[in-house]
């Protein structure tokens, strides 16, 4: 449907435009028949002036037919100007005119050939002068331009055997034959002329069009950026994230919360399948998703995040083929305790004050492959000490390329987060490790997220404050129940 609106669009704008373009030109051209017919009746003047004939019969006919030639050009549009309307009615009027004009200089010159028969040649040239500077003035196509050139072709081989000649039937009939070829050159003006019309439109509309959804990206990316949150520091959680779009706009996405009840840093990191429009389109819902889930389930563990998300996924998109990983997280500054649930993400990386990296590995499929029942988020918990930095990121980290083909891999990316001394932004170093090595050859989506635990929140370290009791474990039950 998208294909057959532009396309409806690009042609109801083509033909606006050449309607508009026959219109003035057709002006053109009967102020070019008006012109040619003048010049050409002075020619004949001073021609027979010169050779005494104007008391001749073919001169009055001659006369009399550039008389009333030059009156139709003249007059035509502005009595018939205002009944012209649509491309098809002013290419009727091009024709109309080029056939009536034509006709009269033929049977004109067809009768003033019984005294000279070289004029069935001139009326051939005639025919084919009115042809082409039609041909030169009107974007019509070839088709539209040969209805008047067969029907001039027409009357001139029925006069070649109606005047007097000392051509035989024989021969009348090959040349008559034969003519067409003269309309050949203005026929394929007239296709080329059209085509290059044509092609011009396009490359302006393509601009055009190009333009427009420069814009409406531009606009659109201002509302995508809109969604992120803002990097935040407490004292006690330190939340950063760097994102670097293949595209415009792109598909990986990080969401951050905070629980007014418990303090705890809730962060949920997506990579939707696919680039582009399309991927943060999804982006958009999914985002609808977790502000949905999380204003009725503020205190939601990444579990219970996950599974939620999962079903969502699964119900509404996976039908459309449309898949994403997910790694949702929480860090409770009270405790320094941990937890995490990630759906086919990418491994994070957890890196101790001592410089140490483990791994974080995925614990469940990516979201919407497999049913309601057979999903199980499996969240996994751990204990932090001030100085530990949690470092999340999407595919297009690792599969990064440098020139020759050859991508970072998840070990570079973990060397990286062993580095020492620890830089103070560890998403713009990690980024600009990955823009290093790629040199400027990007085949994904770029978002790295780190979250580093500062301090606690407690009065003595160690001490946790209260823990809230689960507030949706009930869903994977319900879920399960559902699918059966």
């Amino acid at each position: 449907m998208p294909l057959l609106t532009r396309t409806t669009r690009f042609t109801g704008e083509y033909q606006q435009k050449l309607d508009a373009s026959l219109r003035i030109r057709l002006t053109y051209f009967c102020i070019g028949l008006f012109t040619l017919g003048a010049v050409d009746l002075c020619r004949f003047l001073l021609v027979s002036a010169a050779d005494d004939r104007s008391a001749d019969q073919a001169f009055w006919i001659r006369l009399g037919a550039y008389v009333v030639a030059l009156l139709i050009a003249a007059a035509y549009l502005p009595l018939r100007g205002q009944r012209l309307r649509g491309h098809d009615s002013l290419v009727g009027g091009a024709t109309e005119l080029l056939i009536i004009l034509g006709t009269i200089v033929l049977v004109s010159r067809m009768m003033a050939a019984r005294d000279d028969p070289n004029l069935i040649v001139w009326g051939l040239a005639c025919v084919a002068v009115l042809y082409h500077l039609a041909c030169v003035l009107l974007p019509w196509s070839p088709s539209e331009s040969a209805l008047p050139a067969a029907a001039l072709l027409l009357v001139w081989g029925l006069c070649t055997f109606i005047v007097e000649s000392p051509w035989d039937v024989f021969e009348r009939l090959i040349f008559v034959i034969v003519s067409p070829v003269v309309l050949v050159p203005g026929l394929a003006l007239s296709a080329a002329r059209l085509k290059r019309r044509k092609e011009r439109f396009e490359h302006a509309y393509l601009g055009r069009q190009v333009q427009s959804i420069g814009g409406e990206l531009s606009r659109a990316r201002a509302v995508h950026e809109a969604l992120f949150p803002e990097p935040s520091d407490d004292g006690h959680v330190r939340f950063e994230y760097d994102y670097a779009p293949l595209r415009e706009i792109g598909g990986d996405y990080i969401h951050a919360y905070v629980c007014r009840n418990t303090a705890t840093f809730h962060a949920c990191i997506l990579d939707v399948a696919g680039h582009g429009l399309t991927a943060a389109l999804t982006v958009t819902r999914l985002y609808g998703e977790l502000e949905r889930i999380r204003a009725e389930h503020p205190e939601a563990t990444p579990g219970e995040v996950l599974m939620l998300m999962h079903r969502y996924v699964y119900l509404t998109m996976a039908k459309h083929e449309l898949f994403a990983t997910a790694a949702c997280f929480s860090l409770d500054p009270n405790s320094g305790r941990l937890c995490w649930a990630s759906a086919g993400h990418p491994p994070a990386f957890l890196r101790r004050r001592d410089g140490s990296v483990t791994d974080l590995p995925s614990t469940a499929m990516i979201l919407g492959a497999q049913s309601l029942a057979e999903f199980d988020a499996d969240e996994q918990c751990m204990e932090l000490t001030p100085g530990d930095v949690l470092i999340a990121f999407t595919d297009g980290a690792y599969e990064a390329c440098d020139t020759a083909g050859k991508p970072l891999g998840l070990s570079a990316l973990r060397e990286t987060a062993r580095f020492t001394p620890p830089p103070r932004d560890w998403a713009r170093f990690f980024a600009h490790t990955i823009a290093t090595y790629h040199g400027g050859k990007v085949d994904d989506d770029v978002l790295i997220t780190v979250l580093t635990f500062l301090g606690y929140r407690s009065a003595a370290p160690g001490v946790a404050a209260r823990t809230a009791e689960p507030v949706i474990t009930h869903i994977p039950q319900t879920m399960r129940a559902r699918s059966d």
